[in-house]
């Protein structure tokens, strides 16, 4: 066998690239809206345990402790979740703080453009039968204290954000806006 096809065949059979499609909304079947509907609950799980692991750090450590929540306990909150349900989730944004939450390959495209436009929830399927979904982080309130107007962040936030992450592009925001996403990644149905 030439050198060529060879390669071919082992990047084709040690999982080489994967083809992600853009399922529109209209077109969900009966089993893509059900597993839409389990990354949206998975979402939302992700997003109210961290709250609360929030509330409980500033409550007794102060906004600065709040810093390393997101960066240290949110990637285990989502793995913790991720192992409860099944599948993979996370946190991302086209503006960054934490460069470790990139998107996934099925949504770094769909990201960049909901950035730009507001972003509704849009869903990804594989041809390996995954489904990708991203769904709209819209900004709290309380998260206002580290990713608010620049000079409204409390000094000692702004010093550990500058210390943890020095290319942090996540500050300028107000509550309500597009602050990032959540992705979620369903393994193929059994």
């Amino acid at each position: 066998m030439k050198p060529a096809v060879l390669s071919a065949l082992l990047l084709l059979s040690c999982g080489g690239p994967v083809e992600w499609r853009e399922l529109p909304a209209a077109r969900l079947g009966p089993s893509e809206a059900r597993r839409s509907g389990e990354a949206r609950r998975a979402a939302v799980l992700l997003g109210e345990r961290l709250l609360e692991r929030l509330s409980e750090e500033i409550a007794a450590r102060g906004l600065a402790a709040a810093v390393d929540v997101c960066r240290t306990a949110a990637p285990a909150i989502a793995a913790e979740v991720g192992a409860e349900l099944g599948l993979k989730l996370g946190r991302t944004s086209e503006r960054l703080r934490n460069p470790a939450n990139r998107p996934p390959d099925f949504a770094a495209k769909a990201i960049a453009e909901a950035a730009r436009v507001g972003g509704p929830p849009r869903v990804f399927v594989a041809g390996d039968g995954r489904m990708g979904v991203t769904l709209p982080i819209r900004l709290k309130a309380m998260c206002t204290a580290c990713h608010g107007a620049a000079e409204a962040i409390d000094p000692a936030v702004r010093e550990r954000l500058a210390a943890l992450y020095p290319d942090d592009r996540a500050t300028g925001y107000a509550e309500g806006d597009l602050r990032g996403f959540f992705w979620v990644e369903l393994p193929p149905e059994d």
